[in-house]
């Protein structure tokens, strides 16, 4: 309730100026606040009121849930605690300690919803049904159990996991790949749940700069450059068949093939770039450096490297011609994944052709990428001239 910069009382108080939350201030005006409501005093029982509707003297959940058939309240002189639901809620019949329930979940995927649970769980008690949101309605659960509160939420410490041993409860799963990387837990439960939302919220970034130079009046002075540093990732973690999220290219990040290089790519400058139009010609992101430096005025400079960008400015302004070219990928080394086009190689793109050669079998395919943007027919059998 104070761990805001919106205040939920009458007056603002240290907390508000403590903390800098501009995102529940833009909901705020966006929406309704309601500044009594309520919910339990620990999580289980709030949790589960939540999934089931009921008031926590009616499920009986008023404690937090753990461990199958076990309490933790130590004994007392004075008092004598009641037979409580420790064991959660279920939708099962007949486990033992356990308020059975239909659960919010369920009735969503009932009516045609598809249900994700992200993050904590902690409606039901280890080895018992309600542990898993999976049982509870949910279609996807990305590391919700038992516990309410992870052993630990760093990925330098595998959340908790003991590598070889035995984990405790409270070792939160299904996370293995993040396991020893600097991220932290929210982090790593953000990048899971929905990569479709991680584009919404790129899409949303770049929609909130563009707002802000229209509000400053800044956008008739302002170049804009989109674009991305590889291909979409296909080869893990994302849903549906492998190397196929970027098709029609062939497969993606960490490839040689187009899924792994070709980006999108949008240049807005008023007055300059027309709007609504397209260009077909192949540029390179070292191309970026002298086209920023043209575009900002930059005429003589030098650098301690040698460089290999042309600037693509004629491409922009419509004005001059850009030089016949080719460019270059080269990447000795092994990313991981295994997929098509991954591995140690050197590419090289001459007008419509494309060729890919490995390092470890020193095999040369050669595609015409307009003909074949999909890489699906190899003719450097046909062309060992073109390919030498």
């Amino acid at each position: 309730w104070q761990d805001t910069s919106l205040p939920f009382w009458t007056q603002r108080t240290r907390y508000n100026d403590t903390y800098h939350t501009p995102n529940m201030e833009r909901l705020a005006k966006q929406g309704k606040m309601f500044t009594q409501a309520y919910a339990c005093s620990i999580s289980s029982p709030t949790r589960v009121s939540l999934f089931t509707g009921m008031n926590a003297a009616r499920h009986r959940v008023t404690s937090w849930t753990l461990r199958k058939n076990t309490t933790h309240e130590q004994p007392d002189s004075v008092m004598i605690y009641p037979e409580w639901n420790v064991n959660g809620i279920c939708q099962e019949p007949g486990v033992e300690r356990t308020t059975q329930v239909t659960s919010l979940a369920q009735v969503l995927k009932d009516n045609g919803y598809h249900t994700i649970h992200c993050g904590k769980a902690h409606f039901g008690a280890n080895d018992t049904p309600g542990a898993d949101p999976l049982k509870m309605g949910f279609d996807v659960n990305i590391a919700g159990h038992a516990a309410g509160s992870p052993a630990s939420y760093y990925g330098m410490q595998n959340f908790g996991n003991k590598p070889g041993g035995k984990s405790p409860l409270a070792a939160v799963p299904g996370l293995e790949k993040y396991h020893g990387k600097d991220i932290f837990l929210s982090e790593a439960l953000t990048v899971e749940a929905a990569y479709a939302t991680l584009i919404e919220g790129m899409d949303k970034s770049l929609g909130d700069l563009m707002d802000y130079l229209d509000k400053n009046n800044l956008t008739d002075n302002t170049v804009l450059l989109f674009m991305s540093d590889n291909g979409g990732l296909a080869a893990h973690t994302r849903a549906g068949e492998l190397h196929r999220q970027n098709y029609p290219l062939n497969s993606g990040k960490g490839s040689a093939y187009e899924g792994g290089v070709r980006e999108p790519m949008i240049v807005r400058w008023p007055g300059i770039v027309a709007a609504e139009t397209k260009c077909d010609h192949y540029l390179m992101i070292e191309d970026f450096f002298p086209t920023i430096l043209e575009i900002a005025g930059v005429k003589h400079y030098n650098t301690v490297q040698e460089r290999d960008g042309i600037s693509f400015l004629p491409l922009l302004t419509g004005k001059g011609k850009m030089p016949a070219r080719d460019i270059y990928w080269h990447y000795p080394h092994s990313w991981g994944p295994s997929g098509p086009g991954i591995g140690a190689t050197c590419s090289i793109r001459s007008g419509a052709w494309k060729l890919v050669y490995y390092f470890d079998s020193g095999k040369r395919e050669l595609f015409n990428i307009p003909a074949d943007i999909g890489e699906q027919h190899d003719v450097a059998a046909g062309n060992p001239k073109l390919v030498k």
